[in-house]
């Protein structure tokens, strides 16, 4: 049995690494820009319709505050016509006081499926599977997410643990 070379097995390890989202935190501000940040909100109502889930309506909302440029939280939440329901609810890049380098992604989602089509059988998945290989069932989902980030005191974010891009028109101006 031959061995495998140290330089096969780092550049393995190292590969298995790049799948991982690897993202910092950033703020990307426009050179004329007032160095005051505003808060953002947006409201936005959607309909949609699916084989599965029918005919649905839903509302959005998104709020970036202004003290916290670079945080961001999320809401959603749909009723179909057919009696399911969605509501989800999330943020991205939020701080606890005193844990500067520390940012958190929660999610929380709850749903209710009337008509969840399920697959199943000897074959499903399969390419002679049956397009009949399935049984429609009611489901009650709950997820909850936590995702914690540490911003390692390097490079850009050395001083920092919120790197600021300046633009002019979209192109990068600084750093």
């Amino acid at each position: 049995m031959q061995k495998t070379p140290l330089i096969l097995r780092l550049a393995s390890l190292f590969l298995m690494f790049q799948t991982l989202e690897a993202t910092a935190q950033f703020l990307i501000q426009e050179e004329n820009e007032e160095t005051q940040t505003k808060s953002h909100t947006l409201v936005l109502p959607y309909a949609f319709s699916t084989e599965t889930l029918g005919f649905g309506v839903g509302l959005f909302g998104s709020y970036r505050p202004k003290s916290h440029p670079y945080s961001h939280y999320y809401s959603t939440a749909y009723i179909t016509d057919n009696g399911s329901a969605l509501f989800l609810v999330g943020g991205k890049n939020l701080q606890l006081p005193g844990f500067e380098r520390l940012h958190i992604r929660p999610k929380f989602s709850l749903a209710y499926y009337t008509d969840l089509r399920v697959y199943m059988g000897g074959d499903a998945g399969s390419n002679e599977s049956s397009s009949k290989n399935y049984f429609d069932a009611e489901a009650l989902e709950t997820i909850l997410d936590l995702e914690f980030r540490y911003t390692l005191p390097w490079g850009h974010h050395r001083d920092n643990p919120v790197h600021t891009y300046t633009t002019k028109n979209g192109l990068l101006v600084d750093n």
